[in-house]
Order: structure tokens, then C-alpha cells, then sequence
């Protein structure tokens, strides 16, 4: 049986996104929260970052738009600022991510994980995860 489950790393001040090729997100909405909101509280940093490889969750349906936007309004709360997306070239991700995310954080796409950790970089982040 496939592991249908995401995956989080940090840095100093950068948290990592990565899903399985077949996650389903439907059993791990909740978990998938906490355990963001709970790697976030523990950066304690006044300002951090995330890199979120959406190669295996390119298109979310209208209640996992919902579900991703609270969660970011909680996070930008915990002071989440830059999110640099990698992995995925549809136009209908960066539409998705663009309203998904709160105006109060800056948004890059890229295709390769390096680019993203290079943009993160160039603006002061640590991008090497645990």
C-alpha cells in the first residue's frame, strides 16, 4: 500500500513542503494543519519561509483552496512572508497559489527545488532541512 502522506522539513527560518505521488489529502486535512502551524511555532523567528513542492498537489479542489488559506492566515499570524512554489508549470497552480496566499506573503514560482532555495537564499534564508 502506497505512503498517501506529506512531509515537512525546516531550517532555522524555512519550512519545507513536499507530498508523496499519491497522497490523499482527504485523511490528513487536520494533521496536515498541526503539524504546519505546530513546525511553524517552533522557528520562533519573527519572519520566516517556505518552499512548497507542489509536483504531486499541482491542482486542489475548492475545499483544500479553503482549507490551505486558513491555514495560512494562521500563518502569516506566525509570521510567515516569503513562499517560493517549485514543481509544477500549470497555470491554474500559480492561480491557485496566488489565492490561496494572504497579500502579505511574497510569492515565487520555479521549476527546480535549487531555484526556489536560491531566490530564499538571495533574501536571507537558511534553506538546509533536517
Amino acid at each position: 500500500m502506497p505512503n498517501n502522506d506529506f512531509h515537512i522539513q525546516s531550517s532555522s527560518n524555512t519550512l519545507f513542503l513536499k507530498y508523496d505521488k499519491n497522497w490523499a489529502i482527504d485523511g490528513y486535512k487536520n494533521r496536515f494543519g498541526e503539524s504546519l502551524i505546530g513546525y511553524a511555532k517552533a522557528l520562533k523567528v519573527s519572519q520566516w519561509a517556505a518552499i512548497d513542492d507542489i509536483s504531486n498537489w499541482p491542482v486542489k479542489l475548492p475545499e483544500e483552496m479553503d482549507m490551505c488559506s486558513d491555514i495560512a492566515t494562521t500563518l502569516v499570524d506566525l509570521g510567515f512572508r516569503h513562499c517560493a512554489v517549485c514543481g509544477h508549470e500549470y497555470a491554474i497552480s500559480k492561480w491557485m497559489m496566488e489565492k490561496v496566499l494572504p497579500k502579505e506573503v511574497e510569492i515565487a514560482f520555479f521549476n527546480t527545488l535549487q531555484e526556489s532555495k536560491d531566490w530564499l537564499n538571495g533574501l536571507g534564508y537558511e534553506t538546509n532541512f533536517d
